[in-house]
């Protein structure tokens, strides 16, 4: 949502937007790392890595002796949930005791029974809307240690089929678009509110996510359908070339997101009778816009779900656009700790160590001194005897380099933790 078009609301429709603050310490030991943030470069390169299965083939699938497509179901590992998961639920029970009721979409296990289950995406990740936050908070939060434990158990799940950093990917992708889905109905909400002219979102869409919908039905069980939907259309389609074993691989982190819905808690796993096929997801989605409609506008007849055939894009999210989301990582995370300690990177160690592996000459003097790359392209490297890190990045960037800060490496020149990693060779130059 546009700011404009959230102050709009706000002034012509008194109580729909009411954005308060959160206590200084909510995060505690946590930093929020948003996806425009230079740093989110770092974080994702200690969490993903290039750890990623690219060899393809029909030799290397009968090598592994994966399963068929049938057998899918029969091979994957049920022995339950990981204790991965619980140093996450402590950092989420703790956010959600911090800041209470003042917190609609506070993470935590929000009374639903955890025995042998599972904890939901709601341990894992959480979405502020913007009707009750400002835009320094509103958005989706993907708690770093819930993305490397639902990576483990998604790994354990599919029995080590999938790497770590592949497992990862899913778990994030899956958390994303759980999240991203109450803004879907966040947005869907405000466009009510702007042809109504009154508030829905803090009054009947809030009765509606407390008591559910349609034939036992709930925002968090349509919210994981629409994740798992995500994962099985697109997973892996960023990082593995089109073919036989991106396919094989997207079936079976959908499995394994299959199996974590399966033995979630409700309402979590009120998923499953769309993901079975049993309850078609555009019936679900018709019926969850006209019990929240109805809910809004009392006295307002209530119709078949079919009438909102007529409104194919009422459900599109205003997370489209900008995809706003942050990382929520521990204060000791190598990347903050190097952002919070170094800003700068010496000119003359970054230089010397792309000429060996690149065969870089330079090009000094002018008001842009350069690089030279073997055919003659110049890159851009300022002559400054120190270096920014976005400075560092950009030129690292033009040279298919990526700048990491993993607690490892070092420099004798600067006291940063600085590497460039060439992705196609898998090269370090660190040392």
């Amino acid at each position: 949502m546009i700011p404009d078009g959230i102050d709009a609301i706000g002034r012509a429709i008194p109580g729909a937007v009411q954005p308060g603050p959160l206590p200084d310490d909510w995060l505690e030991d946590l930093v929020s790392v948003p996806n425009t943030d230079p740093l989110v470069g770092e974080v994702e390169d200690e969490l993903f890595g290039d750890d990623i299965d690219s060899r393809g083939g029909d030799w290397e699938l009968s090598r592994r002796g994966l399963p068929d497509d049938g057998d899918m179901d029969d091979f994957i590992n049920r022995d339950g949930p990981p204790d991965a998961y619980r140093e996450t639920i402590e950092i989420a029970d703790w956010i959600g005791w911090r800041t209470g009721d003042q917190m609609p979409g506070a993470p935590g296990r929000r009374g639903a029974p955890m025995s042998g289950l599972r904890p939901p995406p709601s341990v894992l990740a959480f979405y502020l809307p913007w009707h009750n936050f400002s835009q320094s908070l509103w958005g989706i939060y993907l708690i770093e240690q819930g993305i490397r434990a639902l990576g483990a158990d998604i790994r354990s799940i599919t029995r080590r089929h999938l790497t770590f950093g592949e497992a990862r990917r899913m778990a994030k992708l899956f958390l994303f678009h759980h999240e991203a889905c109450h803004n879907i109905a966040e947005t869907f909400a405000a466009r009510l509110e702007v042809t109504h002219r009154k508030f829905c979102y803090r009054g009947g869409f809030r009765s509606v996510w407390a008591g559910g919908f349609g034939n036992e039905m709930h925002e968090e069980g349509m919210a994981n359908a629409y994740a798992y939907q995500k994962v099985k259309s697109r997973a892996f389609e960023d990082v593995l070339p089109k073919g036989r074993l991106r396919d094989y691989k997207r079936r079976l982190a959908a499995v394994a997101i299959k199996e974590i819905i399966r033995t979630s808690p409700p309402p979590y796993d009120s998923a499953m009778p769309i993901i079975d096929g049993s309850i078609v997801w555009d019936d679900v989605e018709r019926e969850f816009q006209e019990a929240n409609h109805t809910a809004c506008l009392f006295g307002v007849a209530r119709l078949p779900p079919e009438i909102w055939v007529a409104s194919g894009h009422a459900m599109h999210p205003s997370l489209a656009r900008n995809r706003k989301y942050s990382y929520l990582v521990d204060r000791n995370h190598p990347a903050v700790r190097s952002a919070a300690t170094v800003p700068h990177f010496s000119r003359l160690e970054v230089v010397r160590r792309l000429k060996v592996p690149l065969n870089v000459t330079e090009a000094p003097g002018g008001r842009h001194p350069s690089i030279v790359l073997p055919g003659g392209r110049r890159v851009p490297v300022p002559g400054h005897r120190e270096l920014s890190r976005d400075t560092t990045r950009r030129s690292l960037k033009e040279v298919d380099f990526s700048l990491r800060s993993p607690a490892s490496c070092r420099l004798r020149t600067t006291s940063c933790a600085l590497s460039a990693q060439l992705p196609k060779v898998k090269r370090q130059i660190s040392r």
